[in-house]
């Protein structure tokens, strides 16, 4: 029994003391010193830079290095390329004896890389350099907890990977190894964004040392976005000329999953994909042998190649084209993307373009959208060599039935639109303010427009540089019209000065009743505005009148202080009662018919002697002739040709502060007329009265008084001219 004990005891002692004497063991076959100068040495000779250690330990386990880094090339004051908290060296005993080192595992803990176009990527006398044959073997590699930025200094490209691990089992020079890996990416370049996470499973080849011979395979690589996925299977060899030959399954089920694919295909909701993605390099460039996607009614391809691939500016020159039938948009996907997205109800669409990328300028040789019945046909180019973006786009519609656009456009449906109609567009210059042109052609068109009925319109409205032409003609309202009219910032960006439009019109019949009110919109900045407007008549319950025109050239319409320029008139043969119902409507219609207003209001005061009441008054003719600068209207010529009598006005109108200087003229009277429409005051000027002429001294003769003449002036006035002076004393 007591030797039992002994025993027991003496073999406790020997587990005791084992991990003590192993330690000893260790540091006395590989010491501190000689751990610390191989791994600095083996790092330095195959990276081509400099690394250090802050400290080196060695236990029962291996050894362990703490503060590693590895500097830019080449040397740390280029800075720091490479960094990890802690690598955890496990050692293989039986071949330390003999003084083999063979690591069995290796694991780098809270690393941190960069690696940044230009420097690592360039090859060239510092690039990492193969392995030696002396070089330990390793069993196993693992990094935990690391972080990788990949970063393009020239265009500001970069991407993040966090939380990164890596592991690599079974590594030798000859044979194939599996790798694993798995992060989450985070990738910027510009306004653009895309979050993600990757699983990559494969095995790597490390072809003896020999870069010709190396080969990743992937089987597979995964990255997922929210609910999308992308899976590649594959191969990539020869990494001294590297080709990769991967096969493509991508499933975008949301919008934006997968912007970087490409504007065609990130805001459309695609079913799963299928494609193949053929690359190889050949000395500088990037060949591009095949890129094809297929799938959910898409078919896209695209080869060619980029130039100078390593260089600071890869030339592209990719030839590209795509099928694709899409899904319904709907109102939902619309406005995830524009904040005030428009009411469509759009079929799917139907995409057909042909291009080329090269040197900077993407050249569309045919593009074709079909939504439904509308068809449109684009071409042009974009180009991006200078620091502005250069556009240089055309597009064009079929010949399309409106009643089809309001279908498409819900919001087009009120207007009841019907005809046909057919658009140009033209973008040309530095974007994002390019010229623009547009052309609009209409035949039979009908439509509802603010209450009235549009028919049988013909012509066209064309827009260039922000100028708007408009040549039309049709019905209004059953009454014939022609249009010819130009506008100048109308629309956009305020300009220096205010907008300018010109009219040069024709109606068959003027309803003065359609016309908008005087509190109707107003432009934002004062406008010029220029033209000629005829009508075969003119109605209103209150007035009607024959062939009138009316034509004008103003500047600062909008605002009466600064309301200048000319305005004349001419109205046939007519009729008016009530004029103020007119006093109401618009600005122009008021100042043409302001000294006629201003002659109904004295008249209806009756205290001008013979002056008739003008309130129903049948006209043979009426005319007239104005000047404005800030505001003053001056009346140069008013006539009124009525039964009645004839008028004449002359004077002035302060049209801001609504003050009239008007004098009035007629067969037997003349008055003024000053204050505002609402409260008017009349001065009766003295009437002419007979002056007797003294008799000739050499005749010796009385003559007859002589009499100031008089205009002639219809019976009725004549005879209240004569009662006048019947009771006026003759002296």
């Amino acid at each position: 029994m007591k030797r039992r004990l002994g025993w027991s005891a003496a073999a406790l002692a020997v587990l005791l003391a084992a991990p003590f004497a192993a330690g000893l063991l260790l540091r006395a076959l590989l010491p501190l010193e000689n751990i610390r100068s191989t791994a600095l040495r083996l790092a330095s000779e195959r990276l081509g830079r400099e690394v250090r250690v802050v400290a080196v330990s060695a236990a029962l386990g291996g050894a362990e290095l703490r503060g590693l880094e590895i500097s830019e090339f080449p040397n740390f004051k280029a800075g720091t390329a490479f960094k990890a908290d802690r690598v955890a060296l496990r050692i293989r005993w039986l071949p330390l004896l003999k003084k083999k080192i063979e690591i069995q595992e290796v694991i780098v803990s809270g690393w941190e890389a960069e690696i940044v176009r230009g420097k690592d990527l360039d090859g060239g006398e510092h690039a990492p350099k193969s392995p030696r044959s002396g070089s330990p073997s390793v069993g196993r590699l693992r990094f935990e907890r690391g972080s990788l930025r990949l970063r393009d200094e020239r265009s500001g490209f970069t991407v993040d990977l966090n939380d990164f691990s890596l592991r690599a089992d079974r590594i030798g020079r000859e044979a194939p190894f599996p790798v694993s890996a798995a992060f989450s990416i985070a990738a910027r370049s510009g306004w653009k964004r895309f979050e993600g996470e990757a699983d990559f499973k494969g095995r790597f080849d490390p072809g003896g040392g020999d870069p010709a011979r190396m080969a990743l395979t992937a089987e597979p690589f995964k990255l997922k976005a929210g609910k999308a996925s992308l899976s590649s299977e594959g191969r990539i060899e020869d990494f001294a000329a590297p080709k990769a030959d991967l096969r493509l399954n991508i499933s975008p089920s949301r919008p934006r999953s997968f912007f970087w694919l490409g504007a065609g295909l990130s805001v459309l909701p695609l079913g799963p994909l299928e494609g193949r993605l053929r690359l190889r390099r050949s000395g500088k460039d990037l060949l591009i042998d095949e890129a094809r996607l297929e799938g959910a009614g898409l078919k896209a391809s695209a080869g060619g190649k980029l130039r100078r691939f390593d260089g600071p500016k890869p030339e592209p020159d990719i030839s590209f084209s795509i099928r694709a039938e899409l899904p319904e948009i709907s109102a939902k996907l619309l406005k995830a993307f524009l904040a005030s997205s428009p009411d469509l109800a759009l079929p799917r669409p139907r995409i057909e373009a042909k291009a080329r990328w090269k040197g900077g300028t993407l050249a569309i040789s045919s593009a074709r959208l079909a939504l439904g019945p509308l068809d449109i046909k684009a071409a042009g180019s974009a180009s991006f060599a200078g620091k502005a973006v250069r556009l240089d786009l055309r597009a064009e519609t079929n010949d399309f039935k409106a009643e089809d656009a309001a279908r498409l456009v819900p919001a087009l449906a009120v207007y009841q639109p019907k005809g046909r109609a057919q658009l140009r567009l033209r973008a040309a210059g530095a974007f994002p303010s390019p010229a623009l042109q547009s052309e609009v052609r209409v035949s039979s068109l009908s439509m509802i427009l603010s209450g009235r009925s549009l028919s049988s319109v013909e012509g066209s409205v064309r827009t260039e540089s922000g100028t708007v032409l408009a040549k039309l003609k049709g019905r209004l309202d059953n009454d014939d019209f022609e249009l010819d009219a130009v506008g100048k910032g109308l629309r956009g960006p305020a300009l220096h000065v205010g907008p300018e439009l010109r009219v040069d019109g024709r109606l068959s019949r003027l309803d003065l009743t359609r016309l908008a009110p005087e509190d109707g919109p107003s432009p934002e900045k004062p406008m010029r505005t220029s033209g000629r407007l005829a009508a075969d008549s003119v109605s209103h319950q209150n007035f009607q009148a024959g062939p009138s025109e009316i034509s004008w050239d103003l500047s600062g319409l909008g605002d009466l202080r600064r309301l200048s320029g000319t305005l004349k008139l001419r109205i046939g043969e007519g009729k008016f009662d009530d004029l103020g119902p007119l006093a109401r409507g618009p600005a122009l219609l008021k100042m043409a018919l302001l000294p006629i207003l201003a002659l109904q209001k004295a008249a209806s005061l009756a205290n001008v002697p013979m002056l008739p009441v003008f309130d129903r008054v049948s006209f043979r003719g009426i005319t007239g002739d104005y000047a404005l600068e800030n505001g003053t209207m001056t009346v140069r010529e008013c006539r009124l040709e009525a039964d009645a009598g004839r008028v004449s006005a002359s004077g002035t109108a302060d049209l801001p502060n609504d003050e009239l200087n008007l004098r009035f003229e007629t067969n037997a009277s003349s008055f003024t007329a000053a204050g505002s429409l609402s409260d008017l005051s009349v001065a009766v000027e003295p009437v002419p009265v007979p002056i007797p002429k003294p008799p000739s001294p050499a005749s010796g003769e009385q003559q007859a008084p002589a009499r100031t003449a008089l205009p002639s002036a219809p019976p009725q006035v004549e005879k209240a001219v004569e009662d006048t002076g019947k009771v006026i004393p003759r002296r």
